[in-house]
């Protein structure tokens, strides 16, 4: 079972692989914009991302992305 079908608070690795990214997409995507950041509430040194932010991340992500291809 993977680590993100057990926990809604998720490290670094297992939101990129619930995502299915590399950590480095992951980051970029945070650093863009695209996808929430992640909370600190567990130390300073470890990220945790909220499995429900990150599905409302992408679901505004591909609502976005539809809204640019119908003005196409």
């Amino acid at each position: 079972m993977a680590e993100y079908e057990k926990t809604r608070w998720l490290s670094r690795r297992a939101a990129a692989e619930y995502l299915s990214m590399e950590v480095d997409h992951l980051k970029r995507h945070v650093k863009a914009g695209r996808l929430p950041k992640p909370s600190f509430h567990l130390g300073p040194k470890t990220p945790r991302w909220d499995r429900e932010a990150l599905d409302a991340g992408r679901y505004r992500a591909a609502r976005a992305r539809q809204k640019v291809t119908r003005r196409r």
